[in-house]
């Protein structure tokens, strides 16, 4: 993040409903100095939330033109919204063995592709044999 704070949108997946259409979810993420950090925790704090529902029509919009790659229209009410969206529940990050980033507190893995986009898996305690949690395919908006 060149400017030190990021944010993504993208479409989040149920894993315990396969079936349910897919939905939105933001990412934000800031570097944080080191003088503050834990041993063993990288200087950057991640956190998801997700859209208001008056905003969701533009928020799909957004997510699928930053997908296409394609230019999002000035008049776009979800693009203001997310890129002054921080999350208030950010949290830790720490370095995997692989190539991915882990949050601290919830068993939360985020990757980056080319062209800045996101890939995230969260997990949550399974209480059957079928997994649970979400996946999710993140676009920059704003960094």
């Amino acid at each position: 993040m060149p400017s030190g704070e990021g944010r993504w949108i993208g479409n989040a997946y149920a894993l315990e409903q396969p079936n349910k259409p897919p939905d939105i979810l933001l990412l934000s993420a800031s570097q944080v100095p080191t003088a503050g950090v834990p041993a063993g925790e990288l200087a950057m704090r991640v956190g998801t939330g997700s859209i208001p529902e008056d905003k969701r029509i533009h928020a799909v919009k957004l997510a699928n033109a930053l997908a296409r790659g394609d230019t999002v229209p000035k008049t776009n009410g979800a693009a203001p919204y997310v890129k002054s969206w921080k999350s208030p529940e950010a949290q830790g990050t720490m370095i995997t063995s692989g190539t991915s980033v882990r949050l601290v507190v919830q068993e939360t893995y985020l990757r980056q592709n080319a062209g800045g986009k996101i890939l995230l898996v969260q997990l949550k305690p399974a209480k059957g044999a079928a997994p649970e949690g979400i996946v999710a395919e993140l676009w920059p908006s704003s960094w």
